[in-house]
């Protein structure tokens, strides 16, 4: 983890102990995300680091964090794709 400065979540989670890296963590879930399984994403806040940074959206799908669209079974956006790509930039830089 000594190479590794920082890490972004992004419509998911770390399965694995994070508690002691020492770099930025950011992880962005949305509302709309009917994709990930709710109840392993809750258990798995507990794997961040304290410094961890953890951002819900209103209105922010699982889809929208990719380029391929809708997934079957998720939920409806109601960001466009500049507002994706905004709230994505703003959030890292």
């Amino acid at each position: 983890m000594d190479a590794v400065e920082g890490l972004f979540l992004l419509g998911s989670y770390s399965d694995q102990d994070l508690s002691g890296f020492r770099g930025d963590v950011v992880s962005i879930m949305g509302t709309e995300d009917l994709i990930i399984n709710r109840e392993n994403y809750q258990a798995a806040k507990e794997n961040l680091p304290p410094q961890a940074e953890i951002i819900e959206v209103e209105g922010l799908n699982h889809s929208d964090f990719g380029n391929y669209g809708l997934q079957s079974g998720d939920g409806t956006s109601r960001l466009t794709d500049a507002e994706v790509i905004a709230l994505l930039c703003d959030s890292f830089f």
